[in-house]
């Protein structure tokens, strides 16, 4: 199939999902809808539209095979100039530091944004160039333009790699290979696959998550035209970066604004089967953090785009938008679910949803709601055990990681729309590395002291649900109350192991 048949293939089908999700809420609007009925409506079609994007793209990341894109069968290192540019900002590592020394055939430079003295004294032990900046203007965009605008010219292509990039020599040759094939001159960026390094119990299952979507991306993505640089561990036609003024400063996240502004100009950027590792956040903290960062810097970028996008770029930009609302928008939902629902025994909620379920009369719509929800998340729960099998994720491994995503959705589910709201406010987004040695490891009173505010209001939902006992028999609220009193438990559970973070892979 073509692409351009694939994405409308695509879109119709997350119409299809939305319109099957929503239609039953939507045709059971009151004559006089209450303001608590109107916030629960639009909560529910926000929650409704990315469940449809996200059950599309399972679906047909499982029926599409990975695309092969053309490559030269080999590019002879005299032929062309590469610079490989390691950035950092007080978040060096060691093991990714000592890998720049395989990399004999390019020419390094380390962009050191650092101010720690240690940090700084560790780059400058390892013999390699390091540039240095007099101020810290632009983020890391700024320091990637002081590079560009300075030595770029000399170089064909640039590798990017973050402070815990880990990437071989002959991946870079891999990448380059893709941009030098005739059929790929219109390439501006050849993004590796990241795959996550070996580390504790909690970047081991967080991981597994990465690696799924990672497959969703080279079948599906990578068809219908959404694939955008991730920033690090790829490979830039530097001719096409400079023919965009740059790397753009109006938005902390370098990496979407480039993108975005390249293929608007005519470039295509490729994902392809290179592999490569970074490192995961080692803790919920610092996951939280980056999580929080990516859903400000969403709105950043959207803000930011100077001109009209290509509609597809647009629907990527609605999805990433929504991917980021719904857990809060799901909290939400309960929230008002409750205070909506009328005071019902426990004898009664069975007996009203043996109802729904035998489509008794009168029953009609509230039994297609059930059954709509029930079909949706089991299929949900099915594609995504599907795709972790598929990369190589194992049962057990697949269940840690649901249980973690569910205590990571309850620990950041009501600051991300706090966040969202302050970028579209023009706050800039607080851009602290990830693994920036400032942010130590919580002891484990700390990571208490930052759970219990969040966990406060789900103990006063769930008592509040407690008080209509009927909501506990049926349905999926008892279930989302458990998942968010729980979820302290949770991430207690995988606090406990923080050895081996970010371990060592073989180049």
């Amino acid at each position: 199939m073509r692409p351009r048949t694939i994405a409308t293939a695509f879109g119709a089908c997350t119409l299809a999902l939305y319109s099957v999700l929503s239609a039953p809420v939507l045709t059971s609007m009151p004559a006089h809808p209450t303001a608590w009925w109107i916030v629960f409506v639009v909560l529910f079609e926000l929650v409704a539209a990315s469940v449809a994007f996200e059950v599309a793209e399972l679906v047909w990341g499982i029926c599409l095979p990975a695309v092969r894109h053309p490559c030269a069968r080999e590019v002879p290192p005299d032929s062309v100039r590469v610079a490989v540019l390691y950035l950092c900002c007080d978040d060096v590592d060691d093991i990714a530091l000592a890998g720049l020394h395989q990399f004999r055939d390019f020419d390094v430079f380390i962009l050191d944004d650092s101010i720690d003295p240690q940090c700084r004294e560790r780059v400058d032990r390892t013999g390699l160039r390091v540039v240095r900046r007099g101020r810290r203007t632009g983020f890391k965009a700024g320091n990637l333009n002081h590079w560009l605008f300075r030595w770029g010219k000399l170089y064909e292509y640039f590798v990017i790699l973050d402070s815990d990039s880990l990437m071989s020599s002959q991946a870079v040759w891999q990448l380059v290979a893709y941009l030098e094939h005739p059929a790929n001159r219109d390439v501006a960026a050849a993004q590796s696959m990241v795959l996550s390094r070996p580390g504790n119990l909690f970047q081991q299952t967080v991981g597994a998550w990465t690696a799924m979507r990672r497959r969703i991306l080279c079948r599906l993505h990578e068809r219908i035209g959404w694939s955008l640089s991730q920033g690090h561990n790829i490979v830039h036609r530097t001719r096409a970066v400079l023919g965009e003024g740059g790397f753009d400063l109006a938005a902390s996240c370098e990496d979407t604004l480039v993108s975005l502004n390249l293929v608007r100009s005519g470039w295509r950027i490729l994902t392809v089967d290179v592999v490569s590792h970074d490192a995961e956040p080692s803790n919920a903290l610092r996951y939280r953090r980056r999580h929080l960062r990516w859903a400000g810097q969403t709105v950043e970028a959207i803000a930011s785009v100077r001109g009209a996008l290509p509609l597809g770029l647009v629907f990527l930009m609605i999805r990433h938008v929504l991917c980021y609302l719904r857990p809060a928008c799901c909290i939400l939902l309960l929230g008002v679910a409750i205070q909506l629902a009328p005071q019902i025994g426990v004898r009664d909620a069975w007996q009203g949803m043996l109802a729904d379920l035998r489509f008794a009369p009168g029953h009609a719509l509230s039994g297609g709601i059930l059954y709509v929800a029930m079909a949706t998340f089991g299929a949900l729960a099915i594609l995504q055990l599907a795709h972790g099998l598929c990369s190589g994720i194992g049962g057990r491994r697949f269940l840690a990681a649901f249980m973690l995503g569910g205590a990571m959705v309850s620990f950041c589910g009501l600051l991300v729309p706090m966040t969202m709201l302050r970028s579209m406010l023009g706050r800039p987004v607080d851009f602290t590395p990830t693994q920036s040695t400032a942010q130590r490891t919580p002891s484990g009173s700390e990571l208490v002291k930052v759970i219990v505010a969040p966990w406060l209001i789900y103990v006063g939902l769930a008592i509040r649900m407690c008080l209509n006992p009927g909501l506990l028999a049926t349905g999926f609220s008892a279930l989302w109350v458990l998942i968010l009193v729980g979820y302290p438990l949770v991430l207690w559970a995988f606090h406990l192991d923080q050895r081996g973070a970010g371990s060592e892979v073989p180049l």
